[in-house]
């Protein structure tokens, strides 16, 4: 009985003292972090700030890992091997958390650096769309990489690995998987970021819906609509469907405004007041304003009012102002030029006195 007691009694000690080292050196890294945090926040360095407190979980994480090695040797010596080797694949994948933390905080430090806000945020855009994708790609590969070998650190698997990447068939999984469409995706993701057919923020018309572009990852694109609905697309849509880009070379565009007049209607007081109006627009860019007749019929005529402006949402605004101030321009000064249904009465009476005869 004395001698299960007194294993009892070093069992517990050496729980205790696992414990107490994983504990001390977890409030060690923690205190540490939180005197960062404090000098970061009196430097006003925002990027520092946002690495700290990006990284803080993942490097208890790793701290955990490592101390919990270090007490390894507290444990019976029946799961010492067993315990040694999930403490290695805890600090890899720590490891390799902290990697894309600190990845993620590079990548919005390079991102800050292109203004979109601009108007001509064409290569600003487009250098925000390939470094995201670029910071993904790393990410996942490395992610990738950090299971592998955290893997690799069990027996079983190590001889397992060896032996299928000696052999060939790797090639077949390898092309196997690259079969699948998630992988599909990815490689439509890389190929849309980097040939400039589609960027963040370009303007879109997608399954008849207008939209720009919010996000793309290497699977999906997300475009918002512009009643504020989201739109997810497969990145492999944007290379095997047609879709329109308003915004790829340029985000300037031409606007059309088509009213239906009346044969009466005078063209020429038309068009010179539609130059009046445009030209003390705000949201005119000076390049184009023109009124042209595009198409009559038995009842009216159509007039086309053409606008330019620098961006789409400009565009639309700028129709909508022009439409409504044609409308209200016609409705006052000359009534009789809306479009109306022409009646011929003279056949009519003349038929009306037939039949009275």
């Amino acid at each position: 009985m004395k001698v299960f007691h007194l294993i009892a009694v070093v069992s517990t000690n050496n729980a205790v003292n696992a414990t107490a080292t994983i504990a001390l050196s977890v409030a060690v890294v923690m205190v540490l972090y939180w005197l960062a945090s404090i000098v970061t926040k009196k430097q006003k360095s925002k990027h520092l700030s946002l690495l700290v407190t990006t990284t803080r979980k993942s490097a208890v994480a790793l701290t955990i890992a490592i101390s919990g090695s270090a007490s390894i040797k507290f444990a019976p010596l029946s799961w010492q091997s067993s315990l040694d080797s999930i403490a290695r694949i805890a600090a890899i994948l720590a490891i390799v958390w902290i990697i894309v933390n600190v990845l993620a905080v590079l990548s919005s430090i390079i991102i800050e650096r292109f203004d979109v806000n601009v108007p001509d945020n064409r290569d600003a855009r487009r250098a925000v769309t390939q470094i995201s994708l670029i910071h993904r790609v790393i990410s996942i590969t490395i992610i990738i990489i950090g299971v592998l070998v955290s893997l690799t650190t069990l027996p079983v698997v190590r001889t397992f690995g060896t032996t299928v990447l000696a052999s060939a068939g790797v090639l077949g999984i390898v092309a196997g998987i690259a079969g699948q469409s998630t992988l599909g995706n990815m490689i439509a993701g890389i190929q849309i970021a980097f040939s400039g057919a589609l960027k963040i923020g370009d303007v879109v018309v997608v399954q008849n819906q207008w939209g720009t572009i919010e996000t793309i990852t290497l699977t999906y694109v997300v475009v918002k609509i512009w009643d504020e609905r989201r739109l997810v697309m497969p990145v492999s849509y944007f290379v095997n469907t047609p879709f329109e880009n308003w915004t790829r070379d340029t985000s300037q565009i031409l606007g059309t405004v088509l009213i239906f007049v009346d044969y009466s209607i005078s063209i020429d007081d038309l068009r010179n007041e539609l130059k009046s109006y445009v030209e003390n627009h705000p949201l005119w860019d000076k390049r184009v304003v023109t009124l042209q007749v595009v198409n009559s019929t038995e009842l009216a005529i159509q007039i086309r009012a053409l606008v330019s402006a620098s961006t789409s949402s400009n565009s639309w605004n700028l129709r909508c102002d022009v439409r409504e101030h044609l409308i209200s321009y016609l409705r006052n000064t000359s009534p009789g030029s809306l479009p109306k249904v022409h009646i011929d009465l003279s056949s009519t009476d003349y038929d009306l006195n037939q039949s009275e005869g």
